[in-house]
């Protein structure tokens, strides 16, 4: 069957049900929570600490609790493709992200008052959620049919958005930092007990010469009654057009960065990934709880933060449905003027408190303007570049692109959580939230002109790319 027959035929509605997709998707993400809960355990965490272990906590131990986790996560990058793309494959490299985590969890719980053990803690789970950045989208993007592939590709950022809206508000109720790393415990738990239960991806085990277990994969995914022919067909297409260019990774990097529709595909990611963290949204989710106190909130900090938090899985679920129907560019343009306006607003007020204006009439205007901006960042800015990497690479450099995109990312992240309490304590909070205002406006003038993604695949995306300006 030709290639552009093949293609058609992927693209028209599939008949299949969708169920075990989605099932596959939320288990293998499960870890993914397990992420969010360690990233967003900080908020509520850094001030149980102070309290209960460490009263003296300075503003450079915080920030280095802040960042640790983010600086593993850069540094196992490389390691994750490297073992998603061996005989471990995806699903079984998800796997052993558990175990840095329950050893996280448990030196949190055991050992409460080193603040060295929570150093070390901090670090595996980096190790554990960089991994999964690269690893889950891989997976994902291979077991999900073209149709929903966009909406299960933000199913990964739901469950990272879940973990963090649990610890939040684990942080109105908890009051103590030993069970709040319980907590941790109990969702790792929860994915190492479902984990067995689904196929490895089709595209891994064609890859590896395993044809027979790839259409049994593809089985269980799409159901006893539809006929695989033609997709195996395109596997088996794409497959032998991988082969063919197959090399090593430092050829890989060569071809990505010398080929021009490559070098444009990975610029775009990394260009919104950029102006994504420029927008401030780790340090408004590592340390909410410290910004509603410095704002003098009318509602308890750890309330505001798990008001934040169910905001942001709301909005996140919304992007599961707005982005395979309105498409990924339209999203990106209204996120991101909508969070440059809202985290104007908020800096404004920061302005205006620093310079004494009495503001007790405003109380509410920090979490609404914080609601207004985790809302839209979570329907474009935030999601949306990962749907994009997804989509845009060819199979025989996904891994790589994915990697470098990855690491660019939590590095970004470490930057920024490690520099967010110092630049206040310097700078004030005023002046460092009119630069995450900044960041969003140049985030909405990098979305203006990335290309459309929606309905497309990878290798239409490069023949587009090859002959489109972006600039």
């Amino acid at each position: 069957m030709p290639r552009k027959d093949v293609e058609r035929a992927l693209k028209a509605p599939a008949t299949g049900s969708k169920v075990w997709q989605v099932l596959a998707t939320l288990v293998a993400t499960g870890a993914h929570f397990s992420s969010g809960y360690a990233l967003g355990f900080l908020s509520p965490g850094i001030p149980l600490l102070r309290e209960q272990h460490f009263p003296d906590l300075t503003t450079e131990q915080e920030g280095n609790l802040g960042s640790l986790m983010l600086l593993s996560a850069t540094l196992s990058n490389p390691l994750a493709a490297m073992l998603a793309d061996s005989r471990i494959g995806r699903k079984g490299t998800c796997i052993l992200t558990a175990i840095p985590f329950v050893i996280c969890f448990g030196l949190n719980a055991v050992f409460p008052s080193s603040l060295a053990a929570h150093y070390v803690a901090r670090l595996l789970v980096g190790l554990s959620a960089g991994t999964l950045t690269v690893v889950c989208p891989l997976y994902v993007s291979e077991i999900s049919e073209l149709s929903v592939r966009g909406t299960l590709n933000s199913l990964v950022i739901i469950m990272f958005n879940s973990g963090l809206f649990v610890a939040y508000l684990a942080g109105v109720w908890v009051k103590s930092f030993v069970m709040l790393s319980v907590g941790g415990l109990i969702s790792i738990s929860i994915f190492i007990a479902l984990c067995w239960l689904i196929p490895e991806s089709p595209e891994f085990l064609l890859k590896h010469g395993q044809k027979e277990a790839a259409v049994r994969s593809l089985r269980w995914l799409r159901g006893a009654k539809v006929d695989l022919q033609e997709e195996m067909k395109y596997m088996e297409i794409s497959q032998a057009d991988t082969e063919k260019v197959e090399s090593s990774t430092l050829r890989k990097i060569v071809r990505v960065f010398g080929t021009p529709s490559l070098r444009k595909a990975i610029f775009i990611p990394m260009v919104l990934l950029f102006f994504q963290q420029c927008a401030g949204i780790i340090a408004v989710l590592s340390y909410a709880s410290s910004i509603f106190s410095l704002a003098g909130s009318t509602l308890d900090p750890n309330l505001s933060t798990a008001i934040i938090g169910i905001i942001q899985l709301v909005s996140t679920f919304g992007v599961t449905i707005a982005v395979d129907r309105l498409g990924r560019r339209p999203l990106l343009i209204a996120s991101s003027a909508i969070t440059a306006l809202s985290m104007a607003t908020l800096a404004l007020y920061f302005h205006l408190q620093t310079n004494q204006v009495d503001l007790s009439s405003f109380g509410l205007v920090p979490l609404a303007a914080l609601i207004i901006y985790i809302s839209f960042f979570s329907l474009g800015i935030g999601p949306v570049p990962w749907v994009i990497i997804g989509e845009i690479f060819t199979p025989e450099v996904k891994t790589l692109c994915t990697t470098i995109s990855s690491m660019w990312v939590w590095g970004l992240c470490c930057i920024v959580a490690k520099i967010f309490p110092s630049m206040v304590a310097t700078l004030g909070i005023h002046w460092v939230m009119w630069a995450f205002s900044v960041g969003c406006i140049l985030a909405l003038i990098c979305s203006w002109f990335t290309p459309e993604t929606k309905g497309k695949t990878a290798a239409q995306m490069q023949e587009i790319l090859s002959v489109e300006r972006i600039a």
